[in-house]
């Protein structure tokens, strides 16, 4: 995963959402959890949410149909 990820925190009322972008597999994931949980904590989830969606594009499973390039 790329140090170039692109950050976006959003307080929705008691809740912050963290967008977290990567520019170079072009991949975003999003996190939501309660305003009075840490920055850090948050993008600490967000970063491991988008580790597993990337080592999951490089592994295809068998029982999913299509194409795998």
């Amino acid at each position: 995963m790329s140090e170039g990820l692109i950050l976006e925190w959003r307080r929705l009322g008691p809740v912050v959402a963290l967008a977290l972008f990567d520019p170079v597999h072009l991949e975003e994931v999003v996190v939501t959890g309660p305003a009075h949980v840490s920055r850090h904590e948050l993008e600490r989830i967000a970063r491991a949410k988008l580790a597993r969606r990337l080592a999951g594009r490089r592994r295809p499973r068998d029982d999913r149909p299509g194409l795998w390039v």
